[in-house]
């Protein structure tokens, strides 16, 4: 609960907007109290889609500054717009959207009709510390809601040279 309120406070106090449908959240100045990087793996990758959505996140963990460099893409599959519904701040979830947790604010992320749009964040080491934890997206489409999870995975190390890795 202390990491959630954490985040939504940096997130909150760190929001920057680029150029384009990207959403960048800096969370850098901020080190987790308790250093867990020996169990950290440097690079996690997670996809999943359904009839509406394909979710993918790539976080890379950056050693020196001790964060996840995360960056997510919600790709719309439809001919209608839907919403990113947020969790306390963030389009993604551990905690699968449990039901009593207070958040300050309900935001969401408007995703046109068959198009795309990239978050990039910039999270602690200990959010993905537990890869058998799925990660969740929640979404609004009409007067629908629903909730995908996406199993995120360690993955090898891009070899210098080869952008087409990240296409993957």
């Amino acid at each position: 609960m202390q990491l959630i309120i954490m985040l939504i406070l940096l997130i909150i106090n760190s929001v920057e907007y680029s150029a384009g449908t990207t959403k960048e959240i800096s969370m850098a100045d901020k080190a987790p109290e308790e250093q867990i990087t020996d169990q950290l793996p440097g690079r996690i990758d997670g996809f999943h889609e359904d009839e509406a959505i394909g979710v993918r996140i790539h976080a890379e963990y950056d050693t020196e500054n001790q964060y996840y460099k995360t960056t997510i893409v919600f790709t719309n599959k439809t001919m209608n717009s839907m919403d990113i519904v947020a969790d306390c701040g963030l389009f993604i979830s551990k905690d699968h959207f449990e039901a009593g947790t207070d958040c300050p604010a309900v935001e969401s992320m408007l995703v046109k009709k068959n198009s795309s749009e990239t978050q990039i964040m910039y999270l602690p080491g200990e959010f993905f510390n537990k890869l058998d934890e799925d990660i969740s997206v929640k979404y609004r489409q009409g007067q629908t809601v629903k909730v995908i999870n996406i199993q995120m995975k360690e993955t090898k190390s891009v070899q210098a040279g080869n952008p087409a890795d990240l296409q993957k």
